[in-house]
């Protein structure tokens, strides 16, 4: 394996993972561990590197967590998942829901980005 990288959540990630319930905090929490330790930065089929026209101001990277998305950034050799958002994007809609908001809505839906 390679360099391990230390992952370190924000309070906002805190609060949203404490309003999932004990079975989705498990399974965010499993995926985060398994898939950014190693290789935060590698794309694959469940984590992409966002482009600068889908969520990039929330973040940079997105992982997939079944219904669920991690966005993240990598700093300094530290993965560091900043914002956890239940993955309710639908892409007719072009929306991403965190916490029970519209946090991002695509330039195609709504003008521009923002909520």
């Amino acid at each position: 394996m390679g360099q391990r990288f230390r992952i370190e959540y924000s309070a906002e990630a805190r609060d949203h993972l404490r309003g999932l319930d004990a079975t989705g905090r498990t399974t965010v929490v499993d995926s985060v561990e398994r898939k950014l330790r190693y290789e935060p930065t590698m794309a694959t089929r469940n984590k992409k590197l966002l482009q600068a026209n889908e969520l990039a101001p929330l973040a940079p990277w997105e992982l997939r967590v079944d219904r669920w998305r991690v966005y993240y950034e990598v700093r300094h050799h530290e993965a560091g998942p900043l914002v956890l958002g239940e993955g309710r994007r639908r892409k007719a809609r072009g929306k991403v829901m965190i916490a029970g908001e519209v946090t991002y809505r695509s330039a195609s839906t709504s003008g521009g980005p923002g909520p």
